[in-house]
């Protein structure tokens, strides 16, 4: 430290320091009355207080690397940030997968003893499928990465030895339990018929002819039907774990989905249920919906999805989703020889490897059927 007369007749008392991320020589000064073993001591204080503050704000986000942090923290951490960068329903779908991976390699256990033989061997302990595992696996993998490029872990190159976990099934096998054939849907079709479940045969339905996801069926409203230009505006969704209405889920998920003449039929054949069904019940249709529940407001998706799994279980020992819906539809689409762009642009997916997937599996499959009446054909 030294000091400097200024102009007015004080003194000026000036330390260096070295910025922390350039390297570079910086100054601090304060002034006081006059030159004084009592000054130059206050002095002293005051510009070290200034250089540490000066210090802490220029490193402000190079946080050193954290002792003793937990998962649980780490995930904690992830999720503030994950507030502000993703999606609602982005958010809530990783919040119950970082759940899982607290309860199966323990919220206590430190990160920095994370080895790929513990995370291998924990995720092994459950015994759940490779698929499933492999989606832990993303997840994980996710957190650590975000906490390395955060400066809260050293290393994570270890990561390179965590392996996916490969099924016992083929590829192939996996990709027809993605949807379901004609004489499956037909099957669960009739029996939700005639067990007199036809709210739930109306919403089957119409996914499979629309494709649309069972967040954007819930919110659609009659007045999106455009029946003169045979076109439906798909704009919004029903956030299925909140049970908000928002937006739909990207840019290429807002669209407009052609109405053909079979999901023409089933749009009337719905709106002619919910009219009867409103009448004998009593309630009102306040929100304009298509097909609302037995209260006038959005039908329930869990009451929905569980009965649709429990169905398709019972019906045609299949595990059936709302998701396996959208896929039987791609599927048909696929067999009539529409485009897969086609195809995306009506699921309102900007890229769908699932999708893909099931059009050349699809297509494939047509090109064998093929080929075998051609070669049982008699030309000459």
């Amino acid at each position: 430290m030294w000091a400097e007369k200024t102009p007015n007749e004080k003194v000026k008392f000036v330390e260096r320091y070295t910025h922390p991320m350039t390297g570079e020589e910086k100054k601090v000064s304060i002034t006081l009355d006059k030159d004084t073993p009592r000054n130059r001591k206050i002095a002293q204080k005051a510009l070290g207080e200034k250089i540490d503050k000066k210090v802490e704000e220029m490193s402000c986000g190079t946080a050193e690397i954290e002792a003793g942090l937990t998962l649980k923290k780490l995930v904690e951490r992830y999720r503030e940030d994950q507030k502000v960068t993703v999606e609602t329903a982005t958010y809530d779908r990783n919040y119950h997968a970082a759940n899982t991976l607290c309860k199966i390699l323990g919220e206590d256990t430190l990160v920095e003893r994370l080895s790929a033989a513990y995370i291998r061997n924990s995720f092994i302990q459950t015994k759940k499928k490779g698929s499933t595992l492999n989606e832990h696996r993303t997840r994980l993998k996710a957190i650590l990465r975000w906490g390395y490029n955060n400066d809260m872990i050293a290393d994570i190159r270890y990561l390179d030895k965590l392996q996916p976990f490969h099924e016992k099934v083929t590829k192939q096998e996996r990709i027809q339990d993605k949807f379901m054939e004609q004489e499956e849907y037909e099957a669960l079709l009739r029996h939700m018929w005639d067990t007199g479940m036809i709210r739930w045969w109306h919403v089957t339905r119409l996914m499979i002819l629309s494709g649309m996801r069972i967040g954007e069926l819930m919110a659609l409203e009659t007045k999106k039907i455009n029946a003169r230009n045979k076109l439906i505006l798909v704009d919004k969704k029903i956030d299925i774990i909140k049970k908000t209405e928002g937006t739909t889920k990207t840019l290429s998920s807002m669209r407009e989905l052609y109405i053909q003449e079979e999901l023409r039929r089933a749009i009337r054949k719905a709106r002619r249920f919910i009219r009867l069904d409103m009448l004998d019940r009593g309630y009102q249709n306040k929100l304009g919906l298509l097909i609302p529940g037995p209260e006038g407001k959005y039908f329930e998706y869990a009451t929905y999805n569980k009965y649709l799994k429990e169905t398709a279980q019972k019906v045609i020992a299949k595990k059936v989703t709302t998701h396996t819906l959208r896929h039987t539809h791609a599927s048909i689409l696929a067999e009539q020889d529409v485009s897969l762009d086609a195809i995306m642009r009506r699921l309102g997916h900007k890229s769908s490897k699932v999708t893909k997937d099931i059009y050349i599996h699809v297509t494939k499959k047509r090109k064998e059927k093929d080929r075998l009446e051609i070669d049982k054909a008699k030309i000459i």
